[in-house]
């Protein structure tokens, strides 16, 4: 086929019409997209502190573990390791007076609670 011969067959102009119900139902379907709500946002702010928190704790822990093999000192089995930190966060909190202090929390954070449910419950 030569382009003489597919000038003709292009050149007619047939009219397309869409099948019956197309446009109702793309602009019912336009509609409803336009009537959903917009996603709702992550909140970046939020999670940031925490990403900023968990990347400070990773490199604190990698930076621990280069000095050890930089010293070259012989590893300890995990229950060596953790008794003793145990016991010393323990004896920092029992002189800090740490219980009292998470008690108060508790009891403060319930009072509010409580508090929110009743004046919730009153509305």
């Amino acid at each position: 086929m030569r382009d003489d011969d597919l000038d003709p067959i292009l050149s007619r102009e047939e009219r397309v019409l869409p099948s019956s119900g197309f446009a109702a139902s793309v602009m019912r379907l336009v509609r409803e997209e336009a009537a959903t709500p917009p996603a709702i946002s992550f909140p970046w702010k939020r999670a940031l502190p925490l990403v900023g928190g968990a990347i400070l704790v990773v490199a604190c822990v990698l930076i621990g573990a280069l000095g050890l093999l930089v010293q070259g000192a012989p590893p300890a089995s995990a229950p060596d390791v953790i008794s003793p930190a145990i016991a010393s966060a323990v004896a920092i909190a029992r002189s800090m007076q740490l219980g009292w202090i998470a008690a108060a929390l508790v009891l403060s954070l319930a009072s509010v609670k409580l508090s929110l449910r009743l004046a919730d419950w009153r509305a």
